[in-house]
């Protein structure tokens, strides 16, 4: 199940490498959006990112996301925004204000990055990877040097949803991968 979107994908790094004064290292950066993606469905029943749920060697990711922040497949609007990857640090290119520039951001959203930052952003960048290993993500499984996919009933489960909502935010979603899928082919 798939309904990633570059452009929420790129405000969100850019929601918080604007709160870390432009520029993070690509681990802690990851961690915090994988965090907000997490958040986002124990609070609201619905992602921001949409993107491929993945245990990799240091936690959990975000997978197309990762791709494209490690310079695969970057849109427009990414490399308007970001810097290409130096020195695993990401970068913005141009100061952002949270409140006018990003605009596929919609409130909720926004109010869960915030939850995030004000919980994680303090951390460095391996205790915030510590942090997912340990116990703040038990739907991360060590992938053995590989990538694993973590699959929404294992993120639901972690999240102690019951049968029933974890059922009805699947359902919700397959619809809204269907309709995605439905307008895709009319292009």
């Amino acid at each position: 199940m798939n309904l990633f979107s570059d452009l929420k994908a790129t405000e969100v790094a850019a929601y918080f490498l604007t709160k870390s004064d432009g520029q993070l290292p690509v681990l802690k950066l990851m961690k915090l959006m994988y965090l907000a993606e997490r958040e986002s469905f124990k609070k609201n029943h619905l992602p921001i990112i949409g993107d491929l749920l993945v245990s990799m060697p240091h936690g959990p990711v975000l997978s197309l996301t990762y791709d494209r922040l490690n310079g695969n497949c970057r849109n427009t609007y990414m490399s308007e925004l970001l810097s290409d990857k130096e020195n695993y640090n990401i970068s913005l290119k141009k100061d952002i204000c949270i409140d006018s520039d990003l605009k596929y951001l919609n409130y909720d959203e926004v109010k869960v990055l915030e939850s995030v930052w004000n919980e994680f952003g303090h951390m460095g960048k391996w205790e915030i990877r510590d942090y997912t290993h340990n116990g703040g993500c038990p739907e991360w499984t060590d992938p053995n040097g590989s990538s694993v996919p973590i699959s929404y009933k294992e993120l639901f489960k972690a999240l102690d949803f019951d049968d029933d909502t974890a059922s009805s935010i699947e359902e919700y979603l397959n619809e809204e991968v269907e309709i995605d899928d439905f307008f895709a082919s009319l292009t």
